[in-house]
């Protein structure tokens, strides 16, 4: 269940990303395109006359200068398009904010260094609205491009796809919540009253990290006091498949 919910999720993200990566320079090129354009009827002494030789975030400090004075944007969506921005490149550079919350593994939600996720799931819609706000108010000469006509199938079965996708993710994560509210009350009345018996007691292991003959003895005994596997896959500290595998041994038996 978690390992089909990590799938899920990260294609949705994927899909999410590929979207607003489209939007994001589709958006740049029509406002720096648009200030290129007008340029042509404007004379260098006009104010708004835009230097053509301006590089990189130059250009871009310019767009949001004439959008916040042309009352197109407020300072405070500005502010925010440029965080979205900064964002999408600081995932660019550092692939471990697109994943580091999801695990496939429960105990990965279960322990107090659970890291929570630098990527903002909301950051396409908000750029979509700025995106709507800036081409039907922008002041200037208007550049015709066809990019968005192009990449406009694309975009509708990204869409579509994550349209899906979330109604599996939101199933699967109530799921994924009901068995982390299990897991986590039935390890907060699980009493380890010495070494001896200890879940991770070495004796249970052998040398090569497998369960010994008193370790599966141990994974069994913790499965018949009727904690769920993935409990005692975190209080011993093995693999989720090894415990499910003296699960079946269990049933076996019965």
């Amino acid at each position: 269940m978690l390992r089909s919910l990590e799938k899920a999720i990260l294609k949705y993200r994927t899909n999410q990303m590929m979207r607003l990566l489209f939007h994001m320079e589709d958006l740049k090129r029509f406002l720096v395109g648009s200030m290129n354009a007008s340029n042509l009827v404007l004379d260098e002494s006009d104010e708004r006359f835009f230097d053509p030789n301006s590089q990189g975030a130059k250009v871009m400090n310019k767009v949001w200068e004439r959008a916040i004075k042309d009352d197109v944007l407020t300072e405070k969506e500005v502010e925010d398009l440029k965080e979205i921005i900064k964002q999408r490149n600081a995932i660019a550079h550092n692939l471990l904010q697109f994943t580091q919350d999801l695990h496939c593994d429960l105990r990965g939600y279960c322990e107090d260094n659970y890291k929570h996720c630098g990527y903002d799931s909301e950051a396409l819609e908000r750029l979509l609205g700025y995106k709507i706000k800036l081409e039907n108010k922008w002041k200037g000469i208007r550049e015709l491009s066809f990019d968005s006509l192009y990449f406009s199938n694309a975009d509708d079965f990204y869409k579509k796809e994550n349209d899906k996708l979330l109604i599996k993710i939101k199933s699967l994560s109530k799921s994924r919540n009901l068995l982390i509210k299990r897991v986590n009350s039935e390890l907060s009345n699980f009493e380890i009253t010495s070494y001896e018996t200890d879940p991770k007691n070495e004796a249970n292991f052998k040398k090569d990290g497998s369960l010994s003959k008193r370790g599966g003895e141990v994974c069994r005994r913790l499965l018949n006091e009727g904690l769920c596997c993935d409990s005692v896959c975190i209080l011993m500290g093995i693999d989720l498949n090894k415990v499910k595998a003296h699960q079946r041994k269990l049933l076996r038996r019965t």
